[in-house]
C-alpha cells in the first residue's frame, strides 16, 4: 500500500493505480491511512464513536468500508456501536449517578447528623446560661445582703427581699414531684436582667446561641413579666430562645397580620356589644313606657 496515494486525493468510483502499476482499493487505502498503527486506529475508533468519522477532506469512512468490505462490517459495525453507545455508556452513566445518588446520602446522613449535633449542642449551652444564670443571682443577692449587715440594716431597708417563689406560693403541691423544681425556681427583677446582660461569661453564652440582647430600656417587658414585675429563669430563657437569628422581613409582617386580625376580633366583640346593648335599652326602655300605662290606668 505504500505505493498507492492518498485517499482524498482521487475521486469516488475511479479506478486507482499505484505507482508500480498496481490496483490500489480506497477502502485498504483510507485503512492503511487511518488504521496504520494501534494508537491511530484507537483514535479513528474514538472519533467514530463520537460521532466525527470522517476524513481529512470530510469523506464518511463509514460508507467507504461499508462499500469496501460489505455486509460484514456493516454487522460489526452496528453490533460494536449498539455495545459501545447502549452499553458503555450507560454503565458509565449509571456509575455517575450512583456517585451522586451515595454523595446526596452522605450529606443527607451529614446533615441529620449536624442537626442532631446542633440540638446537643443548644441544650448543652443552654444548659449552661442557666447555670451561670443562676449562679450570678445568687452572688449578687449575696452580696446585696452581706452589705447591709455590715454597714447597717437601717441604711438599706427592704434590702434583704429576694425573688424566689416556693411551690405553694404558687399552688403546686409541695408533695408532688414538681415540687422542687418550682421551689428552685429563680425570680428576677429588672436590675438583675440588666446587670446579667451586661456580664461578660452570659454574652458569650448569648452570642453562641445567636442571641442579641442589649440592656435597653424597655427589653424587660419584653419577657412574660409576673404582677410584681419579675420574671423567672425558665421565662427568661424561653424569651430569649425566641429572640434568636436575625430579623426578617417576614416576621414584621406576621406581626403585623395578627395585629390587623386582632383589631378585627375587637371590632366584631364591640359591634356584638354594641347590638346587645341596643336590644337591652330596647326592651328596658319598652317596659318603662308599660309600666307608665299601667299606673296610669290604675289611677
Amino acid at each position: 500500500m505504500d505505493n498507492c496515494p492518498s485517499g482524498d486525493s482521487v475521486d469516488l468510483g475511479e479506478p486507482v493505480v499505484g505507482v508500480d502499476g498496481s490496483a490500489c482499493k480506497l477502502h485498504h487505502m483510507y485503512g492503511e491511512e487511518y488504521c496504520a498503527s494501534v494508537i491511530g486506529c484507537m483514535f479513528s475508533i474514538f472519533r467514530c464513536i463520537v460521532g466525527e468519522c470522517t476524513t481529512k477532506g470530510g469523506r464518511s469512512l463509514t460508507m467507504i468500508f461499508s462499500d469496501g468490505f460489505g455486509v460484514q462490517f456493516d454487522i460489526f459495525y452496528a453490533g460494536s456501536m449498539v455495545i459501545v453507545l447502549m452499553g458503555l455508556f450507560n454503565i458509565i452513566t449509571a456509575i455517575f449517578v450512583e456517585a451522586t445518588l451515595n454523595g446526596l446520602k452522605e450529606n443527607e446522613s451529614h446533615r441529620r447528623y449536624a442537626k442532631a449535633y446542633e440540638s446537643s449542642y443548644m441544650t448543652e449551652q443552654l444548659a449552661k446560661l442557666v447555670m451561670v444564670l443562676s449562679s450570678q443571682v445568687q452572688k449578687m443577692r449575696n452580696r446585696n445582703s452581706s452589705l447591709p449587715g455590715l454597714l447597717g440594716d437601717g441604711m438599706f431597708p427592704g434590702s434583704r427581699m429576694t425573688f424566689s417563689r416556693r411551690g405553694e406560693t404558687a399552688g403546686v403541691d409541695s408533695e408532688s414531684p414538681n415540687a422542687n423544681l418550682h421551689a428552685e425556681e429563680t425570680y428576677l427583677s429588672e436590675e438583675e436582667f440588666n446587670q446579667l446582660i451586661r456580664m461578660p461569661e452570659v454574652r458569650l453564652l448569648l452570642n453562641e446561641l445567636d442571641v442579641s440582647v442589649e440592656p435597653r430600656p424597655g427589653v424587660f417587658e419584653a419577657f412574660n413579666t409576673e404582677e410584681d414585675g419579675t420574671v423567672s429563669i425558665s421565662e427568661l430563657v424561653s424569651g430569649l430562645m425566641r429572640l434568636r437569628g436575625d430579623l426578617h422581613k417576614i416576621d414584621l409582617v406576621i406581626a403585623q397580620m395578627g395585629l390587623e386580625n386582632m383589631q378585627k376580633q375587637i371590632m366584631e366583640v364591640k359591634t356584638t356589644n354594641f347590638q346587645i346593648a341596643k336590644k337591652i335599652g330596647a326592651k328596658g326602655t319598652r317596659s318603662t313606657t308599660l309600666s307608665r300605662l299601667h299606673s296610669e290606668a290604675l289611677s
